[in-house]
């Protein structure tokens, strides 16, 4: 008996490229059937248009994120170690699948109007995993935020798009971590006298110029 073979990763990551050179309309099936080395057919199997290859394309990334953000957010260290594991796993995510990362800058508003909805309780759902760390800094007297915390989830999660999308040759995940939390712990005013990320942190990752009395 012969076993279909799931050719879906291969479809994604044809797709992936693809999307990621070419804009939305000039990208068709059939370069991705070519692109996979695959027949057409076995495209219109798994997806019935070009619209549900991207929505899909786009879901697949946001899963794998997702994924590693809950498993660093469910971890035991302290929150501050937790949330720069996290940046590092988004930066990480994001350089190792940078086709994926092009094609969502460039073609997020080609999203299927019936799959917007899912897309953003997936995107917050990533969101959510940044907050719930920082709520537990905040519980722990290492930050503070005078505005809703989801808020804070966003601006780590802007300034990670930034600093990947407008610089050449990107920084380090370590050196965008070490960035992001110099932001976040002083533009959140951690209270005079709490502990700080360089208390939080080991010894061997501690964000240079946050040793207490650096102006």
């Amino acid at each position: 008996m012969r076993v279909a073979t799931d050719h879906r990763e291969l479809i994604l990551s044809s797709a992936a490229s693809l999307f990621a050179h070419k804009p939305f309309h000039e990208v068709l099936m059939d370069d991705v059937a070519e692109k996979a080395g695959i027949a057409k057919g076995t495209i219109y199997r798994h997806y019935a248009n070009k619209d549900e290859l991207f929505s899909a394309l786009a879901f697949s990334y946001l899963e794998k994120l997702a994924a590693e953000l809950d498993l660093a957010a469910g971890k035991t260290e302290p929150p501050l170690v937790r949330l720069r594991e996290m940046v590092m796993n988004v930066v990480r995510g994001i350089q190792e699948r940078s086709d994926f990362f092009q094609v969502m800058q460039r073609n997020e508003c080609n999203l299927a109007k019936d799959k917007r909805g899912e897309f953003m309780q997936r995107r917050n759902h990533i969101r959510s995993c940044f907050v719930g760390v920082i709520d537990q800094a905040i519980e722990r007297g290492e930050l503070r935020a005078p505005f809703a915390s989801k808020f804070a989830g966003d601006m780590i999660m802007g300034m990670i798009r930034s600093i990947l999308r407008f610089n050449d040759p990107q920084p380090q995940p370590p050196e965008i971590a070490d960035m992001v939390m110099l932001v976040i712990t002083q533009g959140l005013g951690a209270k005079a006298g709490s502990r700080t990320v360089t208390d939080s942190l080991p010894a061997d990752q501690n964000v240079k110029g946050l040793d207490h009395g650096t102006k």
